[in-house]
């Protein structure tokens, strides 16, 4: 990413960084516009994230450094603190200016959803939120609207629709929840984009776009290992924002994959080759009478003998006699709803 005055490289090696940097000089040659050696730092990433070799004669330095106004560091507690308490320290300044006027309840709520909640748009977008966090501007908002004092609207009047009598104040949590899950449309709207296909990517293992249509919570998204902490936070609001519509909980409870009701290890599971066998629900195990399909079915369809018939024991036995008389009941399900976002 190369702007007017800032450039962001991600390379894959020192060779690559020495390619990279080679061309920059050679545009340096016709146009003037030189690196700024002493304003420029690296930071090791993945596996490497703790070698101290610098690339390139380029500055590693030991405080977080800045990348399009977000400051990443390998020390996860450091570089929330060093991005959300920033902001939190803004909000206060800007609120204290704004508590000098003697503005009406309305007003003062209309200030915080104008330029206090604004400054966290961004961290909050691509930032894990800590609960200090929340619980804190909570705190400096309540402070504001109610000048220190004890409220004395209840809270769900606060947050509730002028349509319902209340004054449409914004629920913090919420707020943050819907910044994570608004990627999920941004997702759906461009499939093509950069970002997504490295979207895609990390959940390959989990079938991909599939995985936003099945049977998953907060807890089992966590424990997704390779994805980046950034999908699995974004699933997480997801799958709990959608707990609210039952008609998806209805129909995701009889996929197979990724269903927190089918664990193996307390992990969910996806098996791409019995999947593109035809194994999408759970009622797909069985045949008309209810009687287990034998593994001999699947392996005519493909799917390897030796490599996957303990994958296969192992998922047959992560169904519970319950979840199968349930799903078996209801064989004649409808197709999973189009995701609305």
């Amino acid at each position: 990413m190369q702007y007017a005055d800032d450039t962001t490289l991600v390379v894959a090696d020192i060779e690559s960084a020495k390619k990279a940097l080679k061309i920059i000089e050679d545009f340096a040659v016709f146009s003037g516009l030189n690196i700024n050696q002493s304003k420029t730092n690296a930071l090791w990433l993945g596996s490497k994230r703790k070698c101290k070799i610098k690339p390139a004669d380029i500055n590693l330095p030991s405080v977080p450094i800045r990348v399009l106004g977000i400051l990443l560091s390998h020390d996860t507690d450091l570089m929330m603190s060093s991005n959300f308490e920033k902001c939190l320290k803004d909000v206060k300044v800007m609120l204290n200016i704004w508590r000098k006027r003697n503005l009406s309840l309305l007003g003062k709520i209309q200030i915080v959803k104008t330029f206090a909640i604004s400054k966290f748009v961004f961290c909050g977008s691509v930032l894990p939120v800590p609960m200090f966090v929340i619980k804190e501007l909570e705190q400096v908002i309540k402070d504001f609207v109610w000048n220190g004092k004890k409220r004395y609207i209840k809270k769900a009047t606060l947050l509730g629709s002028y349509e319902q009598g209340g004054l449409a104040m914004i629920d913090i949590p919420c707020f943050f929840s819907a910044l994570k899950i608004k990627w999920i449309s941004r997702f759906l709207e461009d499939k093509e984009s950069l970002w997504s296909k490295i979207f895609k990517y990390f959940f390959k293992k989990f079938g991909g776009e599939l995985v936003l249509y099945c049977n998953m919570s907060k807890r089992s998204c966590q424990k997704m290992g390779q994805c980046p902490v950034f999908n699995r936070d974004i699933l997480s609001e997801y799958f709990d924002f959608r707990l609210l519509d039952q008609r998806h909980c209805d129909n995701c409870d009889k996929f197979i994959w990724n269903n927190e009701r089918v664990t193996v290890d307390g992990k969910v599971i996806f098996v791409e080759e019995l999947f593109n066998a035809g194994l999408w629900y759970i009622s797909d195990l069985y045949d008309s009478e209810g009687k287990l399909i034998a593994f001999g079915i699947w392996n005519s369809r493909g799917v390897g003998k030796k490599k996957f018939y303990m994958k296969w024991c192992s998922v047959v036995s992560a169904v519970t006699k319950a979840l199968k008389t349930k799903c078996l009941r209801y064989r004649n399900f409808k197709k999973p709803l189009r995701l609305l976002c």
